[in-house]
């Protein structure tokens, strides 16, 4: 099932240039967190990254661990998010989710030959939250 999530998940609103969400989840169709249209809460527990809202199991066909995604998991990730565009750096620089998961805010900002606005979102609301959330899920 795929859906598209807007408004306000979990503690904090969605910033404007990830206020849609596709998200795939297998079960049960989603019940409504409010009667504001737009505003839908997953049937498993999610958790949130800048906006995206993981489930379980796979989210739009990736693995849940960023560690594990090949280099289409990535690109797609950045497609999803708005960054049309930008994904095929990612390909063309062979970015994995390991290499994903190293990136400094130097390697995006001038390694990918981005411009600098969309490089400065990508990091700091896409590339940055990945890597804090992988290393908290394996630090325990």
């Amino acid at each position: 099932m795929v859906m598209v999530l807007r408004g306000k998940l979990g503690s904090g609103p969605l910033r404007e240039e990830t206020a849609v969400v596709l998200a795939s989840c297998p079960g049960p169709a989603p019940r409504r967190l409010s009667s504001e249209p737009g505003h839908t809460l997953l049937h498993t527990p999610p958790q949130q990254v800048s906006g995206f809202v993981f489930c379980s199991s796979m989210e739009n066909g990736r693995p849940p661990d960023p560690a594990d995604w090949a280099v289409m998991d990535v690109v797609n990730y950045f497609r999803t998010a708005g960054f049309e565009e930008q994904a095929s750096a990612f390909q063309e620089q062979e970015i994995d989710g390991k290499s994903l998961l190293l990136m400094t805010r130097n390697d995006v900002l001038t390694g990918l030959q981005l411009k600098l606005g969309p490089a400065l979102k990508i990091y700091e609301y896409h590339v940055k939250p990945l890597q804090t959330k992988h290393l908290k899920n394996n630090s325990s």
